[in-house]
């Protein structure tokens, strides 16, 4: 059973450079649980932050070109590349984006794509079982809910796992690995072969504004006076907003209308 994690390049929060995603460190941790076979897959450029993402154990990491597939869509890229390895039945992303531009709907974007299941907020794999072939079949896993509160899910087949970032399985950092660690390109054609075709392209038209809809309080406001008091007295101040109250229905009493002008 092949398991991949998925790879993205983080935004150090304080100096602003690129850093590993620290809930992807922990999904590397819980592929690592499910299986020994581990691919990464990461959708950009090739850059020196995927040397540290194979440190922390991961033997090959594969790089999808973004552009030269000839869509901007993260999630359709995976998905596209998934299929393409149909020997991969689980894939593992983080638990929330932290770059400039993500979204944080990748894994639900993958699932979706190819009828997954997923499951967000992972903080451990319980127990797995396989299936004749090496495909997955039940797995228990933990989800981590608020107050420290894990829960169990039950799920079945292939699946969508987003890592939580405090799932206390953080792998050992080794250097020599990632030196070690195959980085290779994958060719656009291969991607582009798992990509679906492209459904009915929906027509864009300009924006107009939308007519407003109207009630009987704005049709009223819209029937004021329009009477511009300048450096009123408190007297004839509170009568104008009593006035006004009156007109959308909203005022007080005729008693309470006395008090207040009095």
């Amino acid at each position: 059973m092949r398991v991949a994690v998925a790879l993205s390049c983080g935004v150090d929060s304080l100096s602003g450079r690129a850093a590993p995603v620290l809930s992807e460190i922990h999904a590397i941790g819980l592929a690592r649980q499910l299986s020994a076979d581990l691919v990464g897959v990461h959708v950009g450029a090739q850059t020196s932050l995927l040397r540290d993402y194979a440190a922390y154990g991961l033997n090959r990491i594969d790089v999808l070109p973004q552009d030269e597939v000839g869509t901007g869509d993260v999630g359709t890229i995976l998905a596209a590349w998934l299929r393409a390895n149909a020997d991969i039945s689980i894939l593992i992303t983080g638990h929330k984006a932290s770059g400039a531009l993500d979204s944080g709907l990748v894994p639900f974007e993958v699932a979706h794509a190819l009828g997954w299941a997923v499951v967000s907020d992972v903080a451990a794999v319980v127990a797995v079982s396989q299936q004749d072939g090496g495909s997955p079949g039940t797995m228990q896993v933990l989800q981590a809910r608020p107050r420290g509160v894990r829960r169990p899910v039950f799920i079945d087949g292939p699946c969508v796992l987003a890592a939580h970032e405090r799932t206390g399985t953080v792998p050992t950092y080794i250097h020599a690995v990632g030196r070690a660690a195959q980085i290779e390109g994958v060719h656009p054609g291969v991607v582009a072969e798992g990509l679906e075709p492209e459904g009915p392209v929906g027509e864009i038209r300009p924006w107009r504004a939308r007519p407003r809809l109207m009630n009987g309080v704005a049709d009223t406001a819209r029937q004021g006076s329009a009477n511009v008091l300048v450096a009123p007295s408190p007297d004839e101040a509170a009568r104008a907003i009593i006035d006004h109250l009156r007109q959308l229905g909203l005022g007080p009493s005729g008693s309470a209308s006395r008090n207040v002008t009095q």
